[in-house]
């Protein structure tokens, strides 16, 4: 074989691996970029599920829908995340087995948010909302009407007022022994 067609095949065996070269960088380049992607999608579903936590502390401290709404924004946008990282690894071959397990958590936090805000909104979101507003009325109607009574009745209806305000406000069983007993005594 004469050394010119040797020259041929070297150079283009060259150019063939060059090519190849060229080709895996290419491929490389890529997949290093999608897992970047990934690497920041899992930031953001991180920093999602901490502000959910935030709506949720802000809804229950404050007891106002714009929380909820908030709430649900964010909660759609970690699902969103959710599905894109879900799709990065479906893409590279990664096992996506944690991310569903991950998005079955979610969905059982949203719901047991969601009951936490129906049971808020039935209780009342203040003291003249709801079951709070009602309960409330009825003890100012109560109180009216002890007036007209003994001023034992009445210091017997002022200290269950006070076991129930103080229950309301602290939510410790301490003080519905304290208003039995009392309910008990001027019974």
């Amino acid at each position: 074989m004469p050394i010119k067609y040797k020259l041929m095949f070297s150079t283009a065996l060259l150019g063939m691996s060059l090519l190849v070269m060229v080709i895996v960088n290419t491929y490389t380049a890529n997949v290093i970029n999608t897992l970047t992607q990934g690497v920041n999608i899992t930031a953001e579903i991180e920093n999602g599920i901490l502000q959910l936590r935030r709506d949720e502390k802000d809804f229950i401290a404050r007891k106002n829908d714009k929380y909820v709404e908030k709430y649900q924004l964010h909660s759609n946008q970690l699902k969103s995340n959710i599905a894109k990282l879900e799709q990065i690894y479906n893409d590279n071959g990664i096992d996506t087995g944690e991310l569903k397990q991950l998005n079955t958590v979610i969905s059982q936090y949203n719901q047991h948010f969601s009951l936490l805000v129906e049971q808020q909104k039935t209780i009342g979101y203040h003291a003249k909302d709801g079951l709070y507003g009602e309960l409330r009325d009825a003890a100012h109607g109560i109180e009216y009407m002890a007036k007209q009574l003994t001023p034992e009745i009445l210091i017997s209806l002022l200290q269950l007022r006070r076991d129930e305000k103080d229950f309301m406000l602290r939510v410790d069983p301490k003080y519905i022994v304290k208003f039995t007993a009392v309910r008990n005594l001027s019974g």
